[in-house]
């Protein structure tokens, strides 16, 4: 899936994105559908959207000692999914529910490529994730 036309769509204007299409998706409730799937196959699910520096949704999911970041970007139908804590064995159920809802899930390779464009409040050269998900640093 090319993230570069969701990008240029979302933001209108890479030189002077318009931060629009933040808003109006939380004003949707956008993604408010996958939180029941999740819970329903035994995760917790918190959001943790910042509105001021996020341009996705944030969901922190854990079960048992395991926990991870899930960000859904407002940009268009992708995902990133970044374990915080706990082994792997539930990251491939939660891709896997992702994907099934229509989500390409990046991985780290792709989120880490530069990006052209002027975001607020960012002090570092934009990246792939920082136009799709959060100005704030890519969870390690």
């Amino acid at each position: 899936m090319n993230y570069d036309s969701y990008i240029r769509q979302a933001y209108r204007d890479l030189q002077e994105p318009d931060y629009g299409f933040v808003r109006e998706a939380l004003d949707a409730g956008r993604y408010d559908d996958i939180r029941p799937g999740l819970t329903t196959v035994g995760f917790s699910v918190v959001d943790d959207t910042e509105p001021n520096t996020d341009v996705c949704r944030t969901l922190i999911v854990g079960k048992d000692d395991f926990q991870a970041a899930v960000k859904l970007s407002f940009a268009g139908p992708f995902a990133a999914v970044f374990r915080l804590q706990g082994t792997n064995e539930h990251l491939q159920r939660i891709i896997s529910l992702l994907a099934d809802r229509g989500m390409s899930v990046l991985t780290d390779d792709v989120l880490s490529q530069a990006y052209e464009i002027s975001l607020l409040d960012l002090d570092e050269p934009p990246t792939v994730y920082n136009a799709l998900f959060s100005t704030d640093p890519m969870p390690s």
